[in-house]
């Protein structure tokens, strides 16, 4: 018998794994593994960097002028990113057997394909958002994708920490004042 438990103890939700089974002489044996979710401090420390350039990115277009066209607007990101994350990837590459090994298998080049795919659908809402509306609000409306994820956390009755509750209030209250602003 295999049991997932939820739990709620003070500010953090915690998984409790709990099995029952018999021994080799027929006695029953349990076995509880408690595992706290909880985000590493590199995690908080790349979202206010994504955070500081995804709020600075518009005043940098707008210092350079209005003849950005809207191919670099919504590549620059991406390019950054790989110049930065590629030589990183490529010694991965060359250093991990594992990840060797995880190339050679098909299952995870049909992931890269679909995930790909998403990728450019998400690009192309994006482009899509950007020549129908300003563009904070089109960078509010290709960003809602965690608040959907944590909306249907919350619709599923699943505990949510008071970190992720106090984001979804802030984003809320940032996609308020953004409307605001443009009405």
């Amino acid at each position: 018998l295999i049991e997932v438990v939820p739990v709620r103890e003070g500010e953090r939700a915690l998984d409790t794994l709990k099995l029952t089974t018999t021994s080799a002489v027929g006695e029953p044996v349990h076995v509880q593994l408690t595992v706290q979710r909880s985000v590493p401090a590199i995690g908080w420390v790349i979202l206010l960097v994504g955070l500081l350039c995804m709020s600075s990115s518009e005043l940098g277009f707008r210092a350079v002028g209005d003849d950005v066209s809207l191919l670099v607007r919504l590549s620059w990101r991406f390019q950054l990113a790989t110049l930065f994350l590629l030589p990183w990837a490529l010694v991965r590459i060359s250093s991990s057997g594992r990840v060797r090994a995880s190339l050679a298998h098909p299952l995870h080049w049909l992931l890269v394909l679909v995930a790909a795919a998403g990728w450019w659908f998400h690009f192309l809402s994006f482009a899509v958002a950007l020549l129908l509306m300003p563009a904070p609000a089109a960078l509010l409306f290709n960003n809602m994708v965690p608040l959907i994820l944590l909306a249907v956390r919350v619709l599923r009755c699943a505990p949510l920490t008071a970190a992720e509750g106090l984001g979804a209030l802030v984003a809320l209250g940032g996609s308020v004042i953004l409307a605001l602003s443009h009405s």
